[in-house]
Order: structure tokens, then sequence, then C-alpha cells
């Protein structure tokens, strides 16, 4: 399977209250890539580069939530741990298959930092555990190589000394930074200046120095040597809250802090004085909870919302050179514009994005307030017309969005139930709901919506499980939530639904009709299950007659269901977490020919959309989009 072409990729998992580390490195080796940044989200660690964040590599191998990840100095290696106590180490040069080095369960709880030594052969993880907070060991056997002692909570934060002799550095919710010297690492003695929790502590690339931050506002500054205390930076300009983390530059001259009060600061070394003040937004999505300088000085910082800004160090008091938004939970629903070669999704936690797919450029959708439009997932994103999609969430509101601003527009509607299906028309949309109804909305682009008609399905298990429009927008199917069966209604005027005869989706199956999708010609009509069967169905004049050939190769629940501008290409996505191409033969008919993307999601695949600017296939290969609950967007070439 060739890898996707595109991936926008899940953000770095915050948590209000804590801190969020990055790292950065260069893949070496012939399919190299960087400098990039690493960083975790759910089970799935991801390599991101920082020039173009499109560029990126997913690594799935946890079994369980992943907390922080980073390179070996060499960069042939990365070490990833986990909320269990469990590290991984891992090759990257070898994108896409990450061939395992060691995995180890270190520690009792959750790992909150680790460190490698410059020799890439030491590894220290620290974090919570019912025995001990830290451990140093061999990155290549796992062999313990010393103690990682003298705390009695918690430890938030690592570092070794980039330089011999070795030395290590810890932080904790005790208040304390311990310093260690080795190899093997032993304790050598404690600070307790900190008055608050210690977040984050970091070593210079040059080894003189080391600093600390904490929940109390301060940042220490100690010899690299021999761990005693320099002195703290200038308290007149100090941050107004808890700074989460730092970040030394290159140099070695200057620290980078990010923190609650929203701002980060850059920091002159020798003066102890602030050269700097980013100040971000308003929100409490804008404290800032991490922080890094890449190899070139690029100053990076990360918001709670996930976003990541490149900070402007020429022009402080500014916005941002750029900032790369997405989303840090699964994304459920995709819509595509061709006119102006955009998506638009939507995700669990009721956040919408808009992507420039032609530059990969993002941007959050908002009200005119600044708020989000939804406060609940929004399960359904329906592209309708050239400058409008239609959104709809679990908030039960339908909202309307503006694609060239990009923006939520005035036109809500809030539905009598929570919707459960949902399909669009230019000219129109229908949303069925948990208690049967199918509801005719008018166009998004109308002004207010309009509840054209609404009428109760009467479906087999009441709740609409499943919809889709024809092309000519004269009928809608609606899958039953059991039975296996479709009802087909027919729209009169563009505004009076009136149902037809139900047909069986197949008569050895019961199951409910999760997923529907019409042919852009009008003579398909797909459906899928929620056990793993999609079957297609031909339409004319005297109704849809099943071809026979099953297409039965997902071995869960089809989520989703996608038709090319050509109708001769079907894709289906699955809970499986798998993406299957689906092909019309040259005889007219179903074919066996598919083209598989196995494990497209850490996850299922939630949503499907074609990429077609010009309406239509150019070259020798399609571009599907897939979105899923591993929280990415990715771009799959798909041979014609």
């Amino acid at each position: 399977m060739a890898p996707p072409k595109t991936v926008y990729a899940a953000l770095p998992a915050t948590t209000r209250g804590f801190a969020t580390h990055m790292f950065s490195g260069t893949t070496p080796g012939p399919k190299g890539f960087g400098p990039n940044v690493v960083y975790t989200n759910g089970r799935s660690v991801f390599i991101r580069n920082i020039q173009d964040p499109t560029i990126a590599d997913q690594y799935s191998g946890h079994a369980h939530n992943t907390t922080v990840a980073a390179y070996s100095p060499s960069g042939y290696y990365i070490a990833s741990a986990d909320v269990s106590g469990t590290v991984r180490i891992w090759d990257t040069t070898q994108r896409g298959e990450n061939p395992l080095k060691i995995e180890l369960k270190v520690l009792g709880g959750e790992i909150k930092d680790l460190a490698w030594d410059s020799e890439s052969k030491r590894i220290i993880v620290v974090g919570q555990g019912s025995e001990r907070f830290g451990h140093a060991f061999l990155f290549d056997s796992g062999s313990s190589c010393g103690e990682i002692s003298g705390h009695s909570k918690v430890i938030n934060s690592c570092a070794i000394k980039p330089s011999r002799p070795f030395r290590a550095v810890t932080g904790s919710d005790d208040f304390n930074v311990n310093f260690f010297e080795g190899p093997p690492f032993k304790f050598k003695q404690s600070n307790r200046d900190h008055t608050r929790f210690v977040n984050c502590v970091r070593f210079a690339p040059d080894g003189s120095l080391f600093a600390s931050v904490g929940a109390d506002s301060q940042i220490l500054v100690f010899d690299g040597r021999d761990g005693s205390l320099v002195g703290k930076m200038d308290e007149a300009s100090a941050h107004k809250g808890t700074i989460y983390s730092l970040a030394w530059s290159p140099c070695s001259k200057e620290i980078l802090t990010a923190s609650g009060d929203r701002t980060c600061k850059l920091w002159n070394v020798e003066s102890r004085t602030c050269i700097a003040t980013f100040t971000m937004g308003p929100s409490p999505n804008d404290q800032q909870v991490g922080c890094l300088i890449d190899p070139a000085g690029q100053l990076l910082s990360l918001s709670l919302s996930g976003a990541i800004n490149y900070l402007n160090r020429d022009q402080p008091e500014g916005p941002p050179l750029r900032v790369v938004n997405g989303h840090s939970r699964p994304v459920m629903s995709l819509a595509y514009m061709p006119e102006s070669n955009t998506l638009v999704s939507g995700d669990n936690s009721g956040h919408v994005m808009h992507w420039d797919v032609a530059t990969g450029a993002s941007t959050v959708v908002l009200q005119a307030d600044a708020k989000p439009g939804h406060s609940n997932q929004v399960s359904f994103i329906l592209a309708q017309g050239p400058t409008h999609a239609v959104s709809i969430g679990l908030d039960d509101t339908v909202r309307a969005v503006e694609v060239e601003k990009p923006a939520f527009g005035s036109a809500v509607h809030a539905l009598p139930s929570q919707p459960t299906a949902a399909a669009a028309h230019p000219n129109f949309s229908v949303i069925g709901t948990n208690d049967g109804m199918l509801h005719l909305l008018s166009a998004a682009d109308e002004g207010p919506f309009r509840v054209l008609s609404s009428i109760n399905a009467k479906l087999p298990g009441t709740a609409v499980a499943s919809l889709a429009i024809s092309p000519c927008g004269t009928e809608v199917a609606a899958g039953a939530s059991q039975n296996g069966t479709i009802h087909v209604f027919t729209i009169e005027g563009q505004s009076l639904l009136v149902e037809k005869p139900a047909f069986t989706l197949a008569d050895s199956n019961r199951a409910t009709v999760s997923s529907l999708a019409y042919s852009p010609d009008g003579l398909w009509l797909a459906a899928g299950d929620s056990v793993n069967q999609v079957v297609v169905y031909k339409r004319d004049s005297s109704g849809y007659t099943s071809q026979g050939e099953d297409w039965v190769y997902h071995v869960s629940r089809i989520t989703s269901l996608a038709w090319s501008s050509d109708s001769k290409h079907l894709a289906s996505g699955s809970v499986d977490t798998h993406v299957y191409v689906w092909r019309i033969g040259a005889d007219g008919k179903p074919s066996s020919n598919k083209t598989a993307l196995l494990h497209s999601h850490v996850g299922q695949v939630s949503a499907l959309a074609w990429i077609e600017p010009k309406g239509k296939p150019e070259g020798d290969e399609l571009l599907l989009a897939s979105a899923g609950q591993d929280g990415c967007v990715k771009f799959w070439p798909v041979p014609i």
C-alpha cells in the first residue's frame, strides 16, 4: 500500500494545567526529512516537518495513549512513552514501517518526560509510579544505568547534560530540582528554591547551564557541572501565571518560556532580562503549555487548543508568523468544495476546520464573536453549492458555513431531537433524527433555515441511520436502524417529502443500514451496513435492483461511502480502520477489482471525500481524503 500523499496530522494532545513536551530532530537516510517536531496524540506519535507541516509521519505502535516522544541525538531512533509506563524505542529511517528496537515497562504509571544522552545510548524517563518516579537505562538492552531518587512526589520533567561529564536533572511536584552525577546516575543534591510544582527542566545545548520553571512563575538558572544556583530571571518581567515549559536557543544564550498567562517570553541568559514578550489571544485556549526552538532558531509555542504558533521574534507584539491549526480530537465529518479546492471538517469536540488543499493552510471556523459554532460533536459536514457548507452537531443545531471567509454564517436552526443522519443537495438538505423524523431544510445560502417539510419515516428501529439524496434532487434514500431496509422518499416541488415502497438491503442481512451514497450520474445507490457489507443497487425508472456483487472485505461497520465524480469508483471506510476503493467495470457492472488502503487510521475511518478540483478525474490517479479517529485527515493516491 502506498503511503498517504499528504497528511493533515492531529495536533498535540494537551491537558489544562499540565505541560506538553515537544522535541525537535531530523530523520536521516535516503528517506529522511527535517527538521521536525515530534509530539503525541492518542495512541500515535507524530513526526511533523517544521517548514512544511503537511509532511508528517505517524507511529502507532503503542497499546495505550502516548504522553511524550523524543528523537535520539543521532536521529536514527525515537523513544516514545505512554500512560501505562511503557517505553518503545523504534527506528525512524524506515518510514511507514518503523521497526521496534525494544519495548520496556519502566514505571508503574504515566510517563511525563524522557531524555536521551548525547551519545544516543542512555535514557532517563520520569513520571508516576508506585515504587519509583524515574528510571535510567541503556536504550539497546534496557539494563539499568543508575537510580533516579530523592523525590517524594511525581516527577514532571528530566534532562541530561549533552556534554561530558554527564549530569542529569529532574523537577517534581515536591517543589524540588534534583541533580545527579553519572553514569551510572546517582543522586547528588536538591534545590528547593521553587515554591510550587516544577514543570520543566532543560540543559543548555553547550551543557554549561540548565534551567527550571514551575507553577510559582520563577525561572531558575543553574551551573550545569555542579548543579549550584546561578541566579533567577528578572522578576519585574516575570510571567503572571504558571510556567509550563522552557526551551534553549541553539547558541545557549537565550531561553523561551511558555505560560498559562497566555504569553511566551524570550530571555537573555547572561543579563537574565526579558528580550521579548509574545502575547496570544484572550481565550483560555490561548494558554501556552509548551515551547520549542528548532535548530535554525525558529521559536515555536503550543497553545492549550493544540495550535502550534511560529513566533515572530522581530515583531513580538504582532501576530505569529504562522499558526498550524487542526484537530486534536477524532474527526467525524468531511466535505470537499471543488470550486474553491477546500475541505471542511468537524470533530467530536465541536471544532470545525477549513483547509486549503493546494497549500495545506488551516483555519478554525468560528462565529462572528470568535466562538465555536458547536458545543458538541460535529457529526455531519455537507457541501451545499460552491460557497456554503452545512454543519450538523450533537448539540442539535444546524449551522451554515461560509466557505470563502471562512466563518459560520448567521443561519442556525435548532432541531427538535438529536440528528442521526444527513444529506445535502444544492437547493436543500435532509436531516434524520433519532425519533424517526425526516426534516427538509432550505439551503444555507438562502438566509435563515426554513423547515420546508417534515415526515415520520416510520423506519424499523425508529431512528434514521443513514441518508442520501439523488443528484437530480427528486429522491431521498433513508436507511433503517433495524431489518436492513432502505426507504425511498420523493421530493415534490423541492418542498414535500412523499414515501415510496421500501426495499430490503439484502435478503441475508438484517443489520443497520449505516451508510448510503448515490453516484453522481444517478445510476447507482451504494449501501453499507453495520456488519461488513457494501451493496450496489442499479437505479432506473422501475426502481432499484441489486447487482449481486456484494463487497464484503471489511470486517466491521461501514461508516462512510463516497463516489468519484465519474461514478466509476466507490470508496468505503469502516470501523475496522480500512478503506477500500471499489470499481464499476467496463461492462457497467460492479467489479471485484479493488484498491485496499489498510490501516488507514488509528481507530475507525469516519469520513471520505474525493479531491477533484476540476470536478473530474485528472491523470492516471485519483486523490481520496479520509478522516479518522486519530484526528488526522489523509490524502491517498488511488490508481484509475
